[in-house]
């Protein structure tokens, strides 16, 4: 997986002639920068400001109801914006998934920054995709979700499953190490045995 940064967006962009109810994104990201998952702004001037934030990794509860509360996140502590100075030219892309409409929208601009300043902006792609497929599928997830996490609370899930689960892990993850153990020390025995 490829490393980006965020550049969030004030400034006007140029709108598709055809934009088929694209709005534009507040979030774009690019990989012509540092590529170090920073957050960058483009102010309304076009002045793009770069944030120098200290952060803290916060751990997942593991024994929270949500699955996404068992993730780790990191926290913001205190955050400054400074300008840049940067000459370069930049692609900024987003893939916009829209709830209420039937298109999903991918775009692309090409950005000339000259003195950390915009000079020049062109929309380079603007493709719309159905998005019918896409609902229909993360619907059947959502409600896939739904149902595990209502297992999950069972007296039967608690009592049975998940120990059956763990057994069933542990031996398997046991049977991994093992394997791995002897594909990596089978050629030094066949060394040791061959004459």
């Amino acid at each position: 997986m490829a490393v980006f940064d965020t550049v969030l967006v004030e400034y006007d962009l140029p709108v598709p002639t055809q934009s088929k109810g694209y709005v534009q994104s507040e979030s774009f990201q690019t990989k012509d920068l540092d590529n170090i998952m920073a957050t960058y702004k483009l102010d309304k001037k076009g002045q793009l400001w770069y944030e120098k934030a200290e952060r803290v990794y916060i751990d997942g509860d593991q024994n929270a109801k949500s699955p996404w509360d068992r993730f780790g996140h990191w926290e913001t502590i205190s955050s400054v914006w400074s300008e840049t100075n940067i000459t370069d030219t930049i692609l900024l892309y987003d893939y916009v998934q829209s709830k209420e409409g039937n298109l999903d929208y991918s775009i692309e601009y090409q950005l000339v920054i000259i003195d950390g300043i915009v000079s020049n902006v062109v929309l380079t792609e603007f493709e719309t995709f159905d998005n019918a497929e896409r609902k229909e599928k993360q619907l059947k997830f959502d409600q896939s979700l739904q149902k595990r996490i209502i297992l999950e609370q069972t007296l039967q899930y608690k009592l049975f499953i998940k120990p059956y689960n763990s057994i069933i892990k542990f031996i398997f993850k046991n049977l991994y190490r093992f394997s791995t153990f002897l594909n990596n020390n089978v050629w030094r025995w066949e060394r040791k045995l061959t004459i």
